[in-house]
């Protein structure tokens, strides 16, 4: 079977499939959650991304350094966006479309759950427009808001270190004076 057969099979078991039923038959808070954590995982993807957050490794050492500086970003970020995420929710709760107007919109009487899903899902997308608007942010703003001073103070070091790399020295005091030899 050639490769347009092959795609041709595909595409026929995906049809069949009828993926596009599965988000309807999905539960509200499910489908919600869902959206939640998509939000935050692409805010604060789009911060590592756009901010150059992400450090690269040079040696194997530094590849176990690399990696759990990447995390513990990864997660800064998470948890900082999982933060903003409350606020707005919180925010968008008190300021609440009118109860009328809502429930002439959906056909029916305005409950609190309508109002909790309304509320869900804008948290949802003014999350990930905040993601889009970042890119208007300052990248040294984003960076201090990140990286502890520490954190700052340890990438100036390497970056002094790249620009121009320590010269060895001897070691111990007995290695200095030539008695080793």
């Amino acid at each position: 079977m050639g490769v347009r057969g092959r795609l041709r099979l595909l595409a026929g078991m995906i049809r069949d499939n009828r993926p596009w039923r599965l988000v309807p038959n999905l539960a509200g808070a499910r489908r919600l959650a869902g959206i939640t954590v998509l939000a935050i995982v692409v805010m604060a993807g789009w911060l590592m991304v756009h901010n150059h957050l992400w450090d690269s490794p040079s040696g194997h050492l530094d590849r176990r350094k690399a990696l759990l500086y990447n995390v513990s970003t990864a997660l800064t970020l998470s948890i900082g966006v999982a933060c903003m995420y409350a606020i707005l929710f919180a925010l968008a709760s008190i300021v609440l479309v009118e109860g009328t107007y809502f429930g002439q919109v959906l056909g029916h009487p305005a409950g609190p759950a309508s109002y909790l899903k309304l509320v869900w899902l804008a948290t949802s997308v003014g999350i990930v427009a905040g993601a889009m608007g970042s890119s208007l942010e300052d990248e040294e703003r984003v960076r201090r808001a990140t990286y502890s001073r520490r954190e700052r103070e340890r990438q100036q070091r390497n970056l002094d270190h790249r620009v121009c790399p320590p010269v060895p020295g001897p070691r111990s005091p007995r290695e200095a004076s030539g008695k080793d030899r």
